[in-house]
């Protein structure tokens, strides 16, 4: 077993996170774990989502790395070609 520990939260958030893993057929630990992998994808992708094309473009020319086809039709819809 992973070695565990605790954390202060309030009676009605762990009631919440309690409920919720429950529903979900995982433990509590697992749910927080899902929900922090969760969030952090969702940071990235908003991240990348900011993202101008041009800066990505720019970026990918930097690295000699190939752009990903299904954004190059991005690409080329804001240059008008």
């Amino acid at each position: 077993m992973a070695d565990m520990t605790t954390i202060k939260v309030s009676r009605q958030v762990r009631e919440k996170i309690s409920a919720l893993a429950s529903g979900r057929g995982v433990t509590q630990n697992a749910l927080l774990a899902d929900l922090l992998e969760h969030e952090a994808d969702r940071e990235f992708w908003l991240g990348l989502a900011a993202i101008a094309p041009g800066e990505y473009r720019a970026a990918i020319a930097e690295d000699g790395d190939s752009l990903d086809s299904d954004f190059g039709f991005e690409l080329a819809a804001e240059d008008g070609t």
